[in-house]
This record gives structure tokens, sequence and C-alpha cells, in this order.
């Protein structure tokens, strides 16, 4: 950050490079904790708001002018991940690391747009494009919320009309509830229906993060992927159909999920214990996920 500063009419100073890194980053170190109850781990994502910190940080903390913001947080983005990647894998030469990736030009930074494709071994990839696009569209979520007009977030009882009466399976429906909160013109809601057949049980799950959700738009521009197999199951992350989805399953246990990220903003997430995998993926395709598109663009 201080390093970058010159180059996007900042003042160098790195006490203050350091604030707007410690302080930006609480945010991602706190939404970890959300990753204790299996319930809530989708919440993780709130750790994007990091992101915006870094946004908002940079103009007060290093005296960057504000048509810059944008650029400048990417920039910063991006090196913070090569980073990364140099202490995660030191002896390997960076030239071997990103052959084959797109280019990054400070130059075209500095110019106020970002291009190309940053290459994370072992990840995925970053697409610079997208990522200062998203950083566009959360200063606009940011005003709004700040003006009292962040907008409202799909009804209750509208994300339970969502929810089927059976699933796949003959599991049949033997609950179903619905909320929602709000506070500081952030709000989110919610809806869950439990279906039940023999040893087997899933719960499926249709939640609006609302305005926060505007964060999760800093996550397509990181195209994640990962995989990791063990003897008794799997687990995956990584984009379907254009949508961020992640799933789980083990086989010992028959324990298992899968979820997928709508609109940049709307989880529909299945879990519990089935016979198969593919359980899962069936219970959240009941979901009319084009509708809850349309409902998030109202």
């Amino acid at each position: 950050i201080d390093a970058l500063a010159p180059q996007f009419g900042a003042v160098k100073n790195r006490t203050q490079a350091f604030k707007v890194a410690a302080y930006s980053f609480t945010a991602s170190w706190l939404a970890g904790i959300f990753g204790i109850l299996p319930a809530l781990s989708f919440l993780s994502i709130l750790g994007l708001y990091s992101l915006y910190l870094i946004y908002t940080g940079l103009p007060i903390l290093m005296k960057a002018p504000a048509d810059k913001a944008v650029s400048y947080s990417v920039a910063s983005i991006v090196v913070s991940i090569i980073a990364g990647i140099v202490l995660a894998a030191v002896a390997a030469p960076i030239t071997m690391m990103f052959a084959g990736s797109g280019t990054l030009s400070a130059g075209n930074l500095n110019t106020g747009t970002a291009g190309g494709t940053l290459s994370v071994p072992g990840a995925g990839s970053v697409d610079l494009g997208k990522l200062e696009a998203a950083g566009k569209k959360m200063e606009e979520a940011a005003q709004r919320v700040q003006s009292g007009q962040a907008g409202p977030v799909i009804a209750p009882d509208v994300l339970q009309s969502l929810l089927p009466g059976a699933l796949p399976g003959g599991l049949v429906r033997t609950s179903i509830e619905s909320s929602s909160a709000g506070a500081a013109g952030i709000g989110g809601s919610t809806a869950e229906a439990r279906y039940g057949s023999g040893e087997n049980e899933i719960v499926l799950k249709v939640t609006d993060l609302g305005a926060m959700g505007g964060l999760a738009a800093m996550g397509s521009a990181f195209n994640v992927q990962s995989s990791k197999q063990t003897e008794t199951g799997y687990e995956r992350m990584g984009k379907v159909e254009g949508r961020m989805t992640t799933e789980k399953y083990d086989n010992t246990d028959k324990r298992g999920s899968y979820g997928t990220l709508v609109a940049d903003r709307i989880m529909v997430e299945a879990e519990g214990r089935a016979a198969s995998a593919e359980a899962f993926k069936a219970a959240v395709a009941t979901v009319d996920l084009s509708k809850i598109e349309s409902l998030a663009k109202q």
C-alpha cells in the first residue's frame, strides 16, 4: 500500500499504510468465526467487507484522490495476492508461477482501469476487470446504505414460497419457517424447511443478504476453484453455470451439503444427511433460481 501510493497520487506513509492493512482485514478475521457453526458458514462471505474497508480507508489515511480509490484498491489487493503466493511457494520462480497467465501492468491501473487475468496457482484466477467493476458496484451500494436507501430485502414469506412441499426421493416437508432482521439500514431475510424420510433429513434454506450481498459481487472476480478428496468423501468449490458453488459429502456418515450464490446476493443451500451427494443437488434444483434472480433485480 505504501509503495503504490505515489502511482495513485497518494501520500507515502508507512504507519498509515499499516493502519489500512490492519483495520481493513479485521473484518475478514472476524468473519472466520462463522466457520465454527456449519449453519452460519455462508456468512463467512461477509469477510469481503475487508475489501470495502480498503477502498474507504485509502482516501482517508493515504490521502488518495477519490477518483483513483478503486484502482488503488484493486492494485493493493492484487499485490497482496501475489505476495501471498510468493510466501506460500517461495522456492518457485515467479515467472514459472505465472506462465501463461494474463498480464498486469501498474500503468493501466494508474489510469483508473484494470484488465486482464491474474492466475493464482492451485486456486484459480482473478479477473481484474470484474474486480474493479465490483469495487464500483460496492461503492454504489455503500452510498445507498449511508443515505438510508439500501433497498428492501426479499420478504420472508416470498422466500418461503420458493421452498417446495417435498424433495426428490420421497423426502416430505416436516417444518418450515422464515424471518428477517435489519439494523443501520442493512437487513436480511431467510426461509428454511426441513424434509425427512427414515434416516435421511435435508434442510433447504434460501437467504437474502440484502445490501451486504453487494460485497459478494467481489467474489465473482475471484474465480476460485478448489477440490479436496479424502478416503471417505470430497469437498469442492468453484463456478457452476456462472454461480459460486460449494459442495461436500462424506460416504461414511452420509452427511453433506450443496450451496450456490444467486445474483451475488442470495444463498440457496441444502445440507443434512442423505444416501448420496446427488440428493443435495436435487434439493437445490427444486428452487427456481431464475425467479430468484428476477426478485433480486426488483
